[in-house]
């Protein structure tokens, strides 16, 4: 039974919109009366990758209201909140972000549909939130119109029947009714696997953040006894199967709903497998697989904590894992209490998505070179190269971030060279190619591409009645090769000619001049006058006088 009560309704609410994030937009306590209000027909074109849209959803008793079935439209990527937490992906990547597109085009026409557990998400009598985000059509322009609109209808039932759209179904082989009649909550139809062992029906829900629950249950139109079966389920293709569910020697009431508690459910698994383990009395004829949140009851409730739900003693009490890691913690419930949080069935989500920011790197001889870290979903533990594999001499490959690095000491031609990233769950790869070359300087002016240490050497008369040269050595850059200050110089013939003249003139004048100084400063011969003496004779009578005057006797 569903509750009259429709928090929103498609083409009647008005809804909070707003084209920009920010933080806890979609937390109760989150003032949002600057947002738009319009009803989701209205709301247009949006000019950014993303919408925020907010719903006040009022809860008259909580202890009543305890699941929220959803049935919406859109044509991009949703993701939708309750209270803040994270309910339902569609059509959007797991790690996005506010410029993330869909992944495909969505049918506008084609409704989704996911559920929300109250127990899960902290609601409170009173107010709550309902929070989408509604993201760009991949190949869509923002001048499309925004598509979106939503109802909400509450299970107030002990039982509540939870309602998910299915995008895939197999099976050893369904008799009597097509396969999506199987999970189409429609008594009216029935249809029987083949009452052997290894018999299966599986089915996947769109919502990829998974289907929770707590119980399980097929609509029987005939009894049967001694089926045995086992409940499978796990959230992608890339994982084992979790057994939540193994029954023996079971009886089905006719006509009736047969339900089985499947506590793990409530961590959320979007591939749920129904498997044959013992044969029935006869062939089990099934209407529906139906899955529900029953509300605890009896004495010796656990009150829940934070995503871990109420349940009974010595029951678990389930939730999902940290992000990048699959399975289910769970705390168990002893004297009245929730015990601490459990991780052992929890394990590491398979690596993927290794990328580098580039398929080919070309290094440079002698240059120190690095990659940017690459990136990659999930978690990687240790990087290494393929069997047999070396990187040139001189690089290396840091297995704990996966950065290759160093001073390339060798030539080497392109080569591919495959990188791994592990973890506990499995391993990824992809293939780079890398090759290192000797550095070289580009082609610049008259100068061509030289190799790093030799000089080019451009010839003047190459341009014609020039002489001269000029030189540019390559010299080793940071990256690559870089040009050294060019050197010498280019003359006209007519312009040396012309220097060569002037330097002759010059030198001429210079010459003149020397000379022409060199007459002005010489000094005149002297002329004989007969009265003047040569001073050497007038020595001589100056002896003869001093020798007579000592020769006088007193």
């Amino acid at each position: 039974m569903f509750s009259s009560y429709l928090p929103y309704q498609i083409e009647y609410t008005e809804w909070k919109v707003s084209s920009d994030v920010v933080q806890n937009w979609n937390a109760i306590d989150f003032d949002d009366s600057a947002w738009r209000t319009t009803k989701a027909s209205e709301i247009g074109t949006n000019e950014k990758v993303t919408l925020y849209i907010r719903k006040e959803v009022n809860i008259p008793d909580i202890e009543t209201y305890h699941a929220l079935n959803v049935r919406m439209k859109y044509a991009g990527g949703v993701a939708a909140y309750f209270n803040g937490r994270l309910v339902a992906r569609f059509n959007l990547e797991e790690y996005f972000d506010e410029n993330s597109l869909s992944l495909t085009l969505h049918d506008a026409n084609t409704f989704s549909r996911f559920h929300v557990l109250m127990s899960v998400v902290q609601a409170v009598t009173g107010k709550n939130i309902m929070a989408f985000e509604v993201h760009q059509p991949v190949g869509q322009s923002s001048s499309n119109p925004v598509v979106f609109d939503a109802t909400g209808v509450f299970g107030v039932n002990e039982c509540s029947v939870l309602v998910d759209s299915v995008v895939e179904t197999s099976t050893s082989g369904v008799n009597g009714a097509v396969e999506l009649a199987m999970i189409a909550l429609d008594p009216s139809n029935s249809g029987y696997l083949d009452n052997v062992v290894g018999s299966f029906y599986t089915w996947t829900v769109e919502n990829l953040e998974g289907s929770r629950f707590n119980s399980f249950a097929m609509q029987i139109p005939y009894g049967r006894t001694g089926l045995g079966f086992s409940l499978y389920v796990r959230n992608d293709n890339t994982e084992d199967y979790t057994s939540s569910l193994e029954q023996l020697d079971q009886s089905l009431a006719e006509k009736s709903r047969n339900r089985w508690a499947v506590p793990v459910g409530v961590a959320g698994f979007r591939e749920l497998r129904y498997m044959v383990d013992a044969a029935a009395s006869g062939t089990v004829y099934i209407s529906s697989f139906v899955l529900e949140y029953c509300k605890p009851s009896g004495s010796g409730i656990c009150p829940g904590i934070d995503e871990y739900p109420a349940v009974g003693e010595g029951e678990i009490s389930p939730a999902g894992c940290e992000m990048y890691y699959s399975g289910y913690s769970y705390r168990v419930c002893t004297n009245g209490q929730l015990g601490e949080i459990q991780m052992d069935k929890c394990k590491q989500k398979l690596p993927k998505n290794l990328a580098y920011s580039y398929y080919m790197f070309t290094f440079v001889v002698g240059t120190n070179v690095k990659t940017e870290p690459p990136t990659y979903d999930n978690i990687i533990e240790r990087f290494y190269l393929g069997e047999g594999q070396e990187l040139p001499v001189g690089l290396t490959l840091d297995e704990k971030t996966g950065v290759i690095s160093g001073i390339p000491t060798e030539a080497k031609i392109m080569l591919g060279y495959t990188i791994y990233g592990e973890n506990q769950s499995g391993v990824t790869s992809i293939t780079i190619n890398i090759g290192v070359n000797i550095g070289k300087c580009p082609p610049v002016d008259k100068f061509p591409e030289t190799i790093v240490g030799e000089t080019a050497v451009y010839e003047c008369s190459n341009d014609g009645s020039y002489i001269g040269s000029l030189k540019k050595t390559c010299m080793l850059g940071e990256k690559d090769g870089e040009w050294a200050a060019t050197k010498g110089f280019c003359m006209k013939t007519y312009v040396l000619y012309i220097i060569i003249g002037v330097v002759v003139v010059i030198f001429v004048i210079v010459i003149i001049i020397v000379v022409t100084k060199k007459k002005s400063n010489a000094t005149p011969p002297m002329k004989s006058t007969g009265s003047v003496k040569p001073t050497t004779s007038k020595k001589s009578l100056s002896k003869k006088s001093s020798a007579k005057t000592t020769a006088v006797k007193v």
